[in-house]
């Protein structure tokens, strides 16, 4: 419980869950891949994955937040890394969860994100 508090403490950003398609691609274009978000805010975004991205490696990120509205683009960098992650809302096992956190986002989209991450 105590790690808990420290993680929800550590955290600047309001979380919502989102389940959307990210395709990510690695840095050095080492390849693509199409993972699924579990949330998301302002400060970045945890993607189910079962590929091991290392710790601190660079990534560009393409999601929507909705069908109908076109995609966000940013880069952020992998800050966490989670095995044997639970599964999700498509009842399929992710192995790793990984935590990014964005380091380039166009304030347009950041404040998308914003006003997601408030509605109910």
């Amino acid at each position: 419980m105590i790690a808990q508090i420290a993680i929800q403490e550590k955290r600047h950003f309001p979380r919502k869950p989102i389940h959307t398609k990210v395709f990510l691609e690695k840095e050095l274009h080492e390849g693509d891949l199409y993972c699924f978000s579990q949330d998301i805010s302002s400060g970045g975004i945890l993607i189910r994955s079962d590929h091991l991205l290392p710790l601190h490696s660079q990534v560009y990120l393409r999601f929507k937040l909705y069908p109908h509205m076109r995609p966000i683009q940013a880069i952020g960098k992998i800050v966490r890394v989670m095995r044997k992650f639970d599964k999700g809302e498509t009842n399929t096992e992710s192995r790793l969860g990984l935590g990014v956190e964005f380091t380039y986002l166009h304030p347009l989209d950041r404040q998308l994100i914003e006003e997601y991450t408030k509605q109910n």
